[in-house]
């Protein structure tokens, strides 16, 4: 996750499956590793950037096999 924080993974935002990756890291981890705690949700901003990345580009289909 240090990794997100610092920039280092904005790679996976230019692939279907690594936005895909990229949202759950961004909002799942931190919730259970930091649970209770305000960092939980410290990385909601750069998750919901790339969620809302996926949507207005419509490329969900695209992760559908």
């Amino acid at each position: 996750m240090l990794a997100l924080e610092k920039g280092e993974l904005d790679n996976w935002k230019f692939d279907h499956y690594g936005r895909l990756a990229y949202i759950i890291l961004a909002d799942q981890f931190p919730r259970c590793i930091y649970r209770g705690k305000a960092k939980a949700f410290a990385l909601d901003e750069k998750a919901l950037f790339v969620a809302e990345m996926v949507r207005s580009e419509e490329h969900t289909s695209e992760l559908q096999s």
